[in-house]
């Protein structure tokens, strides 16, 4: 079997008073905010516009982002113990957190007045560069450790790391894991130009880059919680809270994408990403 990828390992917490991963999802929120706000400039979004969509949207991630975090993985804990689902710095969901986005930016395009596909495809391209950088971090933490497997892709994990739910054969040093980080990463890395040149090629036509990214996204995704292990992954009606999510993101931008395609919207600016 040929040689899978390197189980990369960081120093323990208690040696680092910066966390990577931590300093990695922070970068990813500054550089994913600082791409939406180039982006949404050229888009015709005003400075205003975006002062309140930008800070009300991060918001939102990371208080719906826990919330459903505690609902889907810790109920029982949480039912004991009310003050778990306030500390909103505690465990977060991908999926609450697009949930939280989606809504509040309709909120505020509704307020404003704003042309709710641009908002759309201006906070699309600015989630996926976050998403991407955040996942650089889950991919040296290992934080999402998956089934084992033969492909070269798979990391070459030291057996005495392996828990419960893998099989260690007597006498085998290095077992080979997905690392669903990882994995996601790799997809995320392809799909981040493939955006922007959307994003360009179909400047007269909102929403059509968002639609596009978020039924990208979503299939690869609901495939990719295939690899969980069901030890960290519980699911309801056979799928995981990843994957009902997605069921819902691919629904509701199959529809954008039918709407988004009757319309020609003029751009107001001149220049293009």
């Amino acid at each position: 079997m040929a040689a899978g990828l390197p189980y990369v390992t960081l120093p323990s917490s208690s040696e680092l008073s910066v966390q990577p991963y931590g300093v990695l999802v922070m970068l990813g929120v500054s550089l994913g905010a600082l791409v939406a706000v180039l982006v949404g400039r050229r888009r015709g979004l005003t400075g205003e516009d975006l002062g309140v969509l930008l800070p009300s949207t991060v918001g939102a991630a990371l208080v719906a982002g826990h919330l459903f975090d505690v609902a889907w993985y810790d109920a029982p804990s949480a039912a004991r113990e009310q003050g778990r689902w306030l500390r909103f710095t505690d465990g977060h969901s991908l999926v609450g957190a697009l949930a939280g986005v989606a809504v509040v930016a309709l909120i505020v395009a509704a307020v404003r007045r704003l042309d709710r596909r641009r908002v759309a495809d201006v906070l699309s391209i600015g989630a996926l560069v976050a998403l991407a950088i955040g996942r650089i971090g889950c991919a040296l933490v290992h934080d999402h450790l998956g089934v084992a497997t033969d492909a070269v892709v798979g990391v070459d994990m030291p057996a005495y790391l392996a828990r419960g739910d893998y099989h260690r054969p007597a006498g085998v040093d290095v077992l080979r894991v997905h690392d669903v980080g990882l994995d996601e990463l790799l997809v995320l890395l392809a799909l981040v130009p493939v955006a922007f040149a959307l994003l360009r090629r179909w400047r007269t036509r909102p929403g059509l880059t968002a639609a596009a990214v978020a039924i990208a996204y979503a299939i690869v995704r609901f495939g990719l919680d295939f690899l969980r292990l069901p030890s960290t992954e519980p699911t309801r009606g056979g799928l995981t809270g990843g994957q009902w999510g997605m069921v819902v993101m691919l629904g509701v931008a199959v529809v954008g994408l039918v709407r988004a395609r009757r319309a020609v919207v003029p751009v107001a600016s001149a220049r293009y990403v």
